[in-house]
């Protein structure tokens, strides 16, 4: 089997276990939980970012299925591990938010999180554990007393580099 041959083999077995998983091609539904609206696909070659995706949103999707819970780019952490530790600096009551991308492939209308964010003055030590715990894939890890972030390298699969950013700030009391 000649290279050539053997690549568009590879590829054809990516779109099938991409397929398999079954995601929503609802994409504007998919497009009304995130962005608040529908989009018009045609303003859009690949994909469309976003960011400020609440975690109640991500809940959203992933019961839709428009995220699949196991999905992740190169050595990223998967969107549950993600999930995770979102959800536990929720629990600490520090703002969390997504941030990332959808594509408008045909045979993918996925979501993708690239980035995360973590508001607060004052990080607890478990919280930064757990980052460290979490990003120890990470092709660039920076850390602060205020702010946490990782980045992930690319795999050829992807056009775009995908990070995680945690930047402190504390979520306001609606008392």
């Amino acid at each position: 089997m000649s290279k050539q041959a053997r690549k568009k083999q590879k590829l054809n077995e990516l779109l099938r276990g991409i397929l398999s998983k079954k995601i929503n091609p609802d994409y504007q539904r998919r497009d009304e939980i995130i962005f608040g609206e529908a989009s018009d696909r045609s303003q859009y070659v690949f994909h469309r970012k976003f960011q400020g995706l609440t975690i109640e949103k991500l809940e959203q999707l992933l019961a839709e299925n428009f995220a699949d819970p196991e999905d992740f780019v190169g050595e990223s952490p998967t969107i549950q591990e993600i999930y995770d530790f979102a959800k536990k600096c929720a629990q600490k009551g520090f703002n969390t938010q997504l941030m990332g991308f959808v594509t408008y492939l045909t045979y993918n209308y996925r979501v993708y999180i690239d980035a995360f964010e973590v508001a607060d003055l004052e990080l607890t030590e478990d919280i930064v554990g757990s980052f460290k715990q979490l990003t120890e894939k990470a092709s660039y890890l920076y850390t602060t007393d205020i702010q946490l972030y990782a980045w992930w390298k690319e795999d050829e699969s992807f056009d775009m580099d995908r990070s995680i950013i945690f930047t402190p700030h504390r979520q306001e009391s609606q008392e």
